[in-house]
């Protein structure tokens, strides 16, 4: 009676096993099976808005840290979709010099998070008209 059910006990973890580890097949997003850097950058930019594709071209200065929703920076990052941001000392985007490097961080996570976000929500393309999700391209952040 042992025997039987040990057998029995093998045979389900062997299908079960047999289950988990089988290959399985996918079927991938056509853009994204583009191999080469520039075969991917065409077919971001071919997802990209009229609106978009002009909002990448900017890079930025704003003054002070605030980024909070309805702040300026804020406004251009999630409404017009900029490339990127210009962080500077004469624009009092760092504070004090004990914590300069851990709240540049925090600046530069927060403005990415923005971004992210952004691309997170539905808008109305405005050629089209249609309902649509912008593209996330992470903003290139510089320091001068």
């Amino acid at each position: 009676m042992k025997a039987n059910s040990k057998v029995r006990s093998l045979v389900i973890i062997t299908v079960l096993l047999s289950q988990l580890l089988a290959p399985t097949v996918g079927i991938a997003v056509p853009a994204l099976q583009v191999s080469t850097p520039e075969a991917r950058a065409q077919a971001l930019l071919e997802q990209l808005s009229p609106e978009e594709r002009v909002g990448q071209l900017f890079l930025v200065e704003f003054d002070g840290v605030d980024i909070t929703e309805g702040s300026p920076i804020h406004n251009l990052i999630t409404d017009h979709h900029i490339g990127g941001v210009v962080l500077k000392a004469e624009n009092d985007n760092f504070i004090g010099p004990e914590e300069t490097l851990s709240t540049t961080w925090q600046l530069i996570q927060t403005l990415q998070q923005a971004e992210l976000l952004s691309s997170q929500q539905e808008i109305a393309d405005p050629t089209a008209g249609e309902p649509h999700f912008p593209a996330f391209i992470p903003l290139f952040v510089t320091i001068s």
